[in-house]
């Protein structure tokens, strides 16, 4: 360029078929061997893309087969312990049901002297509560004394039971 501009014009053509020539052959040698280069990176990024790719793939198959599989397991577990549950509230189900049925019910109102305790029956029969109530349920009776009636009525007894009380808690 500078024998160019300084109006050397064969020196400038001289250099250029010249030492020009073997400079553009050493560039588009170069050019060649960079783009070679990068083929061969572009090529192996390629690769290695697809080989990721590939195992990305059989980690996402796996994955999505042990997720299956948990899935299944889950849903066993759960489906046995609900039919556990459901056969203990069956059970209990059956349970009450029987106790239900074995219970006997009074209901209505019923007639009952203020003074005797006796009561009226369907006949319209008066007889006493313990009776009645035994032929209409499953219930027995056990008969005591309640403490002040017993006060009220047997004085004497009802003394000695409390002085032997008394008695059995003082003494150490």
């Amino acid at each position: 360029m500078q024998l160019l501009n300084s109006g050397n014009i064969k020196e400038a053509i001289h250099i250029t078929k010249d030492k020009g020539v073997k400079h553009v052959a050493k560039l588009e040698a170069k050019m060649l061997q960079l783009t070679l280069y990068a083929r061969t990176k572009a090529n192996n990024f390629i690769d290695n893309n697809r080989n990721e790719q590939t195992k990305l793939e059989k980690i996402t198959i796996f994955l999505t087969i042990i997720g299956v599989f948990l899935s299944l397991v889950i849903s066993f577990i759960a489906i046995r312990i609900v039919f556990r549950y459901e056969e203990s509230l069956r059970e209990k189900n059956e349970k009450l049901q029987k106790a239900i049925d074995e219970i006997d019910v009074l209901r209505g109102i019923l007639p009952i002297c203020s003074f005797c305790k006796n009561v009226r029956n369907d006949e319209g029969y008066y007889e006493k509560i313990e009776g009645y109530v035994s032929k209409h349920s499953s219930v027995d009776f056990s008969h005591t004394v309640y403490p002040t009636c017993m006060k009220e009525h047997y004085p004497e007894e009802y003394n000695s039971i409390v002085s032997m009380h008394e008695s059995k808690t003082t003494t150490p």
